[in-house]
């Protein structure tokens, strides 16, 4: 459940010093919320799903490969482990929304759904299943990168840490991680894995992940880019 915005303003104005308009360091990995980008700002015009996942996820994860980050983790809720009490947030949200009859058996539509429909559509869990099992497939079979750099795949089960095609290197199970299930939750664990991580995502819980992460001990140093936490006039967006 994402905590109430108004408390980071708080705790922007108590230790402006934590927040920054530029990286604090350059990021061995990158963790992308993959929940956050299945939500595009807005479809208007005729859409297929390969430009649908070009535009919401192969461009994003290009960019970081470019900057020459070793690896770029996708992730997505894993929803048979989601926690029970999750359920009581869904069915909150849910309440205005008009249903949408969609099954596990159906195939997407030949084009992505536009403005609200696209909404109420992704807001049914067996549609947003068959929406991520595309991109995923999509974007593994066309991955191209150094020799170096790999992509995380974390989905259901455990994570899978795929290659560049041309490199001939098969799938690789990260077999020491148990499965989790929502997304927002999973990059602490890449912290002990890459001791300079970046987290890309606006969802507010990642910043309490993160400072429980580190009051605990945990390993490595983290940068969540995100929405500008708005307390003065400033850049468009801060790091934390």
């Amino acid at each position: 459940m994402t905590i109430d915005s108004s408390w980071i303003a708080c705790f922007k104005e108590e230790a402006p010093c934590a927040f920054t308009p530029r990286a604090p360091f350059h990021p061995d990995a990158v963790f992308c919320d993959g929940q956050i980008r299945l939500m595009p700002s807005a479809i208007d015009e005729i859409m297929g799903w390969e430009e649908y996942t070009r535009r919401q996820f192969e461009r994003h994860i290009e960019h970081y490969l470019k900057r020459g980050v070793s690896c770029v983790i996708l992730a997505f809720d894993d929803y048979a482990n989601v926690p029970a009490s999750k359920s009581m947030t869904q069915a909150k949200r849910r309440v205005r929304q008009v249903s949408f009859s969609f099954t596990a058996r159906d195939a997407l539509p030949p084009s992505v759904p536009r403005g609200e429909d696209f909404t109420r559509r992704i807001s049914n869990r067996a549609f947003k299943s068959k929406v991520i099992q595309f991109v995923i497939h999509h974007i593994i079979t066309k991955l191209e990168c150094a020799p170096e750099q790999s992509l995380i795949i974390d989905y259901m089960g455990a994570p899978v840490r795929h290659f560049s095609r041309s490199s001939g290197r098969p799938p690789e199970p990260i077999s020491d991680f148990s499965p989790l299930g929502e997304a927002d939750v999973k990059f602490v664990r890449y912290a002990s894995m890459y001791p300079k991580l970046q987290v890309d995502s606006v969802d507010g819980d990642n910043i309490p992940i993160a400072l429980l992460h580190l009051e605990r001990g945990g390993k490595g140093k983290i940068s969540i880019l995100r929405l500008q936490t708005r307390v003065r006039d400033e850049p468009t967006k801060d790091r934390k």
